[in-house]
């Protein structure tokens, strides 16, 4: 590359969360799992209620699995019906 200007362009710990979501896509389009050695596991999904939070520190990013994060928000707008005239006219 001629003109790198992802330094300027990234704060601290986005390159390397940068690189982590590249390495987990990468692994999920060549085996279908994004898992490999040295990166953070990736939950698997299906626990109701859960999320994972990918976050950047000094030593690394990290993947925590969070339960019922604003479970009372999230129970509303899941039961919030719209009808498809109102998003298609």
């Amino acid at each position: 590359m001629v003109f790198d200007f992802s330094i300027a362009l990234l704060g601290a710990g986005e390159k390397d969360l940068a690189q982590l979501f590249v390495a987990y896509w990468t692994n999920f389009a060549a085996n279908g799992d994004p898992h490999a050695p040295g990166l953070p596991d990736w939950p698997a999904f299906g626990a109701a209620g859960n999320i994972a939070q990918i976050d950047t520190s000094a030593a690394g990013p990290n993947v925590t699995v969070i339960q019922n994060l604003h479970a009372a928000q999230c129970s509303f707008w899941g039961n919030v019906t719209i009808p498809p005239s109102a998003v298609f006219g």
